[in-house]
């Protein structure tokens, strides 16, 4: 099995950062039943009184193997919607490790 796990920061100085954020969360969340690579994916929102050098989305997903992560990250669905993730946030980070 395969974890995939991604963090994303939003601009500190952005107004509408929980609504970004919540806007990231509803897309990937919708990828459930369109990719049928994914065996979980749940995102997590970090909470607003932590402090502002905590990442601000999460993404905790497993895959079957190195296959089935590249289906995912190929998808149509998934491609679809980075170019919207890139424009709302500041940074990024990944992760991927067999479990």
């Amino acid at each position: 099995m395969i974890r995939h796990i991604v963090l994303w920061s939003l601009p500190a100085n952005d107004p509408e950062k929980a609504v970004h954020a919540q806007e990231i969360k509803d897309l990937l969340e919708g990828l459930v039943g369109q990719i049928p690579s994914i065996l979980h994916l749940e995102v997590g929102i970090n909470l607003p009184e932590t402090p502002d050098t905590n990442w601000d989305v999460a993404l905790f997903s497993e895959f079957e193997d190195r296959a089935s992560l590249e289906a995912y990250q190929n998808h149509p669905a998934h491609q679809a919607g980075i170019p919207r993730i890139k424009s709302l946030v500041s940074g990024r980070t990944c992760v991927d490790y067999e479990v």
